[in-house]
This record gives structure tokens, C-alpha cells and sequence, in this order.
């Protein structure tokens, strides 16, 4: 098979979107197919305009590469593919929509003038794909499509993070690795920490990541010592320092899947976590809390730092399901039934 993986968001990958498209490909050629990705030679003028790009240029790369299944990703940090390519069967990854975020983000309600252009280009595909069980229940109730146009599929994970050797927990390392955004819910971890570093004096929380609200990051870091922040690591010393937490946290009020909180478990960290859509139906051993609940957070990163049992139990847990659920022969395989 000779497919067309189409993404704004590819290499270097800007998050977690990226990341996904690259395991993605990966996937597809131990399967045996040809795979040929179009991406914007530039980043300039974000999804929206590359989409309007693709509405001219998109047939003809397709003519050119002899494609005959086209992938590609809808909905926020996706593109809006509105014209069927004929002789082509198009399949779209729908991580997460524009409904569900301007239902479950503070102040991004305004979203929902997205939905028409989102659903048009779902309305263009074959076959809809999604990895987490949350979206797929809201396109079925919310945006109405039949439970036959959409399949679940396993995320694929790194293979490194199966194999990374278990490094030593530092006592009272927390970490949160995120977009510095507020779907992410960062405003909630910078409102709970203050909690607990009142009752855990010596706790450490350091952030990985970069974003719009780097500047406010910034300003809380240099008011508690204990925090530090850092822009960016390379995947091994990002999963050394996961590795080596006693928390990780993902406070999102909404993710697609969730790849943050699931390198976390596999690493064996344990989860504190928002429980939304993307991670409710993924989280099984962690602590989940009300979206935006800084308190409930705080109770529960107190709670865990002073239980070792409790760390150790739930991480165990969570390592075990993550590696029997997310194995690479289980993703592969939903992968290849997908493309049937």
C-alpha cells in the first residue's frame, strides 16, 4: 500500500502531535507499506493556512506519489482537509476535537466556531481513527457519526520506553511535562504547589516544556526554589528525569490520549492526574482529580509523598497495565486492522 501521511506538525515535532506522526510512520513501514509525509516546509501561518495550501496543492502531490490511502489528523493542532480526493481512500486521526475543547477548556469556548470546518473534513474521510475511548464516544453522541466510521486504535509508543533501565527515584522529585498552555492546566499546578511545598518543605517540582505562558512560569520559578523549569530535553535525559520522579503530574482539562501521563507510567512514575477526556479512559492506576481542582491536586501529591507503599503499589500497577495494554504488537495490530 502506498500511503500519504499528511501533517502540519512533524519534525522536528512541536509536542506531542509530532511525536505521534513519527511513531505512526514507523509503524507503517515495519507493516510493509510505502510511506511518502507531506508537511510544510516552514511552520509559518500555523494549520489554517497550510490547510488552505493543501486545498490546491494536495491532488497533485498525491497524483505525483502514486498514493492510494491518504492519512491524515483532524481537529485542534490537525488540518482541515474539506475535498475528497477521488480514487483515494482517506482515513483521519482525531485525537481530540474543537467541541470538546470549547466544552471542557476554561475560556476557549469561542473554539466551537471550528466545529463546521472539522466536521467537513471528517465528513471527507473513510474511516476515522482515534486513541482514546473519550473522543470516540463524543464523535459518536456529539457530532453524530455512525459507530462503523470510527475505530479505535492503540497508541503506538516508543520502543525505548519499554527498554529504559529503571533509574533510582530522588525523594520528593515531582515532575510535569507539558505545554505551557492552558488546556494543559498549568494555571492549576501553579495554584496547588504552594499547598504542598507548605506541608513538604524539601518536595521539588521541575517543568519541562515551553509555551505561551512561559513568562508566568518564569515569575512563579523565582518565587519558590524548589521549582525549576526547563524548555526542552532530549528524549533520554527526559525519560531519565521521569524515571527518576516520585510524581509526575498531567493536569490537562483535556488531552487526545495522553502521551506525557503514558511515558510516565511506563516509566514508573506514579500518575496524578486530571480526570478529562483522554485521561480518564487511560489512567486506570494513578490518582485522578477533578479538572482544575488545585486542592484536590495538592491533597493528593501530599498524600502520595508520604506514602511509599502507596507510590510503589500504584506505579508497579500502572507500569504492568501500560506494558499489556500498549505493547507494540497490540498497536500494530489495531494498525493493520484499521487499513483493512
Amino acid at each position: 500500500m502506498r500511503i500519504g501521511l499528511v501533517s502540519w506538525d512533524y519534525a522536528p515535532p512541536k509536542g506531542g502531535l509530532g511525536r505521534a506522526m513519527q511513531s505512526l510512520k514507523g509503524a507503517l513501514q515495519e507493516l510493509g507499506h510505502e510511506v511518502h509525509v507531506c508537511v510544510p516546509k516552514t511552520l509559518t501561518g500555523g494549520p489554517f493556512l497550510y490547510s488552505l495550501i493543501l486545498f490546491f496543492t494536495l491532488p497533485h502531490w498525491v497524483r505525483s506519489k502514486k498514493i492510494d490511502t491518504l492519512v491524515f489528523p483532524v481537529g485542534p493542532g490537525g488540518i482541515f482537509l474539506v475535498q475528497k480526493i477521488r480514487s483515494v481512500r482517506t482515513i483521519a486521526i482525531s485525537y481530540h476535537t474543537y467541541g470538546q475543547q470549547a466544552r471542557d477548556v476554561p475560556g476557549e469556548s469561542w473554539k466551537r466556531v471550528f466545529i463546521p470546518f472539522e466536521k467537513a473534513a471528517l465528513h471527507t474521510a473513510d474511516r476515522i481513527l482515534c486513541y482514546s475511548r473519550d473522543t470516540q464516544k463524543f464523535l459518536h453522541r456529539s457530532y453524530g457519526f455512525s459507530s462503523d466510521a470510527i475505530r479505535y486504535c492503540t497508541q503506538l509508543l516508543p520502543r525505548e520506553l519499554f527498554e529504559h533501565a529503571p533509574v533510582r527515584k530522588q525523594q520528593g522529585l515531582c515532575v510535569a511535562v507539558l505545554r505551557l498552555d492552558r488546556r494543559k492546566g498549568l494555571d492549576v499546578l501553579l495554584r496547588a504547589w504552594p499547598l504542598v511545598q507548605a506541608e513538604h518543605t524539601s518536595a521539588r517540582l521541575v517543568i519541562v516544556g515551553d509555551g505561551m505562558m512561559k513568562a508566568s512560569v518564569d515569575r512563579f520559578v523565582s518565587l519558590y526554589p524548589q521549582v525549576s523549569r526547563v524548555s526542552r530535553l532530549s528524549d533520554r535525559e527526559l525519560r531519565t528525569l521521569i524515571s527518576g520522579a516520585e510524581i509526575a503530574f498531567c493536569p490537562a482539562y483535556l488531552e487526545g490520549f495522553g502521551l506525557a501521563a503514558a511515558e510516565a507510567m511506563l516509566l514508573g512514575t506514579v500518575l496524578v492526574a486530571a480526570d478529562s477526556d483522554g485521561l480518564r479512559s487511560l489512567v486506570r492506576h494513578g490518582i485522578l482529580f477533578p479538572p482544575g481542582g488545585a486542592s484536590a491536586l495538592a491533597h493528593a501529591t501530599s498524600r502520595l509523598l508520604a506514602d511509599a507503599a502507596l507510590r510503589t503499589q500504584l506505579s508497579r500497577a500502572a507500569a504492568d497495565d501500560m506494558r499489556s495494554r500498549f505493547s507494540r504488537s497490540n498497536a500494530k495490530r489495531d494498525l493493520s486492522s484499521a487499513l483493512a
